[in-house]
């Protein structure tokens, strides 16, 4: 198993080739994510998946973006248990 811990709040964004293919460097590509990313990760996620689509996106895109710390506000659905 391995553990990955940021060493401050951000964003940790994960991706497949699918974006990678069309922005292989990783300033470019937290430009594109950030500032959005902080306070609306799903729609940043979105707005990545746009732009490799608009790039070409020959390839299966996924795009996963995760506020750290993670925050209750983060634009998550609610899980069972969850207030909605």
């Amino acid at each position: 198993m391995t553990t990955f811990a940021p060493a401050g709040e951000g964003v940790v964004l994960l991706c497949s080739d699918g974006l990678w293919n069309y922005e292989q460097d990783a300033s470019a590509l937290a430009g594109r994510a950030l500032p959005a990313a902080l306070t609306d990760p799903l729609g940043a996620a979105g707005e990545l998946v746009r732009f490799a689509i608009d790039a070409g996106g020959s390839d299966n895109i996924t795009v996963v973006v995760i506020p750290f710390p993670p925050r209750p506000d983060s634009g998550s659905p609610a899980g069972p248990g969850q207030p909605e």
